[in-house]
């Protein structure tokens, strides 16, 4: 018996999984992959992890399975990259132990949205170690927006790539 603790890593069918395992394994967690089709809530609640990781992926939402029912939104950071709109939308699991309180980003500890904003104004440099950022941060937005945020992203994502069998009827 191990005293590593076990993360349930929820695939989402992208090759990225593979690295995330071994980073996590590396750190001396114990994780257990599922594809997200493959596990449901119930099954969630009986392999009992000690943490979920959830995977990108390919697609979008309403193709994630299981992933988008573990998570609670609770708004957003907008932002703009090289003047082009790039919003995060900011989540939760919905059964998180820390902040299981929170259903808004207003909800959260101001030190809390402090540091996410400042990761994402700051993250691409960290990645490319370019000195001049290209992230403009506008603004935070609360739960109800960040859901008008990803309808609208979902509509954008189907016209753009023409997904066969869904529509955006406007």
């Amino acid at each position: 018996m191990t005293d590593a603790p076990t993360i349930l890593v929820i695939d989402n069918y992208d090759s990225f999984v593979y690295i995330l395992v071994q980073y996590l394994g590396e750190l001396g967690a114990q994780p257990v992959v599922r594809r997200h089709d493959e596990i449901d809530l119930d099954g969630i609640r009986e392999l009992d992890p000690d943490g979920i990781l959830i995977s990108p992926g390919p697609g979008n939402p309403d193709d994630s399975g299981v992933s988008m029912d573990l998570l609670a939104e609770l708004g957003g950071i907008r932002l703009l990259d090289d003047g082009e709109a790039d919003d995060k939308i900011v989540a939760v699991l919905d059964s998180d132990t820390v902040f299981d309180y929170a259903r808004d980003i207003r909800h959260l500890p101001e030190a809390v949205t402090n540091r996410l904003v400042h990761y994402f104004a700051t993250y691409k440099m960290q990645m490319t170690g370019e000195q001049e950022n290209s992230m403009e941060i506008v603004g935070t937005y609360g739960r109800d927006e960040a859901l008008e945020v990803i309808t609208a992203s979902m509509a954008d994502y189907v016209d753009h790539f023409s997904v066969p069998g869904r529509h955006n009827d406007g």
